[in-house]
């Protein structure tokens, strides 16, 4: 603007001759006409239009020289259109201090939460275990884990898979089935489906929602007792199971366990109740001083018990451990090994002496003792004491 006003009054003052306008006769012309009182109307019409002229230009440049001037020291900032409502300074403040949110991105596992829930997932309740958590010598439902192996679930497959090994037992209702032989995976095996008031004695994986479908380890003494035709099937039926292994995986398996009575019907009828108590507490931890006050044919029964639930783990640390001892399985994996290749044999034998008269016989050394079995003419089950006093089982028993 002051450029501009600068312009203007050089432009004005070039505007103006160097030389004089007036010379000496019309100077004095002009003093004469104002002595004689001559001198024209200063607002006749011959002067008007200029004058006027001039006082518009001058209103104009300084209207000009306030707008410019108003414009920089920010007089109009608060004028404007009736419609620009001005947002108030503090709230104005508020929201220039606002993040606009962004949708929160979810991770895998967060992924997999929700697709679980969707289904009602996990499971809960005093029988239901987290295979990612839970770790062997816990109890689950009155069940010892032993082992287990599991893989947690992915965006593909969401669910936990599990392979777990439980000790213990119970006394659960069902049906029993010996499937067709022309059911392709199972044909020709005992089976039971639990009933849903007995599902809470059993362990089950916090994913796994399948009905309780199981198949018995010791088929051929399943077959035994029930003496089922294929087909067939006994519903609302009590048995009593031993050594639980869980299968969660996404294929076509099932649980597994031992099948130890049928509605009274025992699979294998040489252990007592009382006897039976001492063998739950034994396997717990393998404390040899619960066998202690047991005889020789107690230890023998317990022995074979073992075997006839396939408790082959109990049934190992019956043998006897002393250092002067020569250890014939130095692993229980040597003795399950071994145990796998005469398994036919031991089911026979198993059999045998379940049907016979048993005796027992201590020597004079009161060291040393001896099964006979009635069936088996000149063949004898030989135990020893331990440093303890405790009888076990010798190494390679049958002589």
């Amino acid at each position: 603007m002051e450029s501009k006003l600068n312009k203007l009054k050089e432009d004005y003052q070039s505007s103006f001759s160097s030389r004089p306008v007036f010379t000496e006769k019309d100077k004095m012309r002009i003093r004469s006409r104002i002595e004689n009182g001559t001198i024209p109307n200063k607002f006749s019409g011959t002067h008007f239009f200029p004058r006027m002229m001039t006082a518009f230009v001058l209103v104009a440049l300084f209207a000009f020289a306030v707008g410019i001037a108003g414009e920089r020291l920010g007089l109009f900032d608060s004028l404007g259109p009736a419609n620009d409502i001005k947002t108030p300074v503090g709230e104005e403040t508020e929201r220039e201090g606002e993040v606009e949110e962004q949708p929160i991105e979810l991770t895998e596992s967060d992924k997999i939460t929700e697709a679980l829930q969707r289904e009602g997932l996990p499971l809960v309740g005093n029988n239901i275990f987290d295979p990612k958590s839970v770790k062997p010598g816990d109890q689950v439902a009155g069940w010892r884990l032993i082992e287990i192996e599991a893989i947690p679930g992915s965006l593909e497959y969401p669910y936990d898979t599990t392979k777990a090994y439980f000790e213990g037992k119970a006394t659960i209702t069902g049906t029993i089935e010996l499937v067709s032989e022309t059911n392709e995976l199972f044909g020709g095996m005992v089976t039971f489906t639990v009933d849903e008031e007995s599902t809470h004695l059993l362990p089950i994986s916090h994913h796994d929602t399948r009905k309780k479908w199981l198949i018995f380890e010791n088929q051929e003494e399943a077959k035994e007792i029930l003496q089922l035709s294929s087909g067939e099937t006994l519903e609302g039926v009590k048995v009593t199971l031993a050594n639980y292994s869980v299968q969660y995986v996404p294929s076509d398996v099932t649980d597994f366990a031992t099948l130890i009575s049928f509605d009274g019907a025992s699979s294998f009828e040489l252990i007592s109740p009382e006897l039976e108590k001492v063998y739950q507490r034994f396997r717990t931890d393998f404390n040899e001083e619960a066998l202690i006050g047991l005889s020789p044919l107690d230890i023998f029964k317990l022995y074979y018990y073992a075997a006839s639930i396939e408790d082959y783990r109990t049934q190992y640390e019956l043998f006897i451990f002393d250092e002067e001892y020569i250890r014939v399985f130095e692993t229980y994996e040597d003795y399950l090994q071994a145990v796998n290749e005469t398994r036919e044999a031991s089911s026979n034998l198993l059999e045998m002496i379940s049907k016979s008269n048993l005796m027992e016989v201590i020597l004079p050394d009161d060291e040393n003792a001896a099964i006979t079995v009635g069936d088996l003419e000149g063949t004898s089950f030989g135990l020893v004491k331990n440093k303890k006093g405790i009888w076990k089982v010798q190494w390679l028993p049958l002589q």
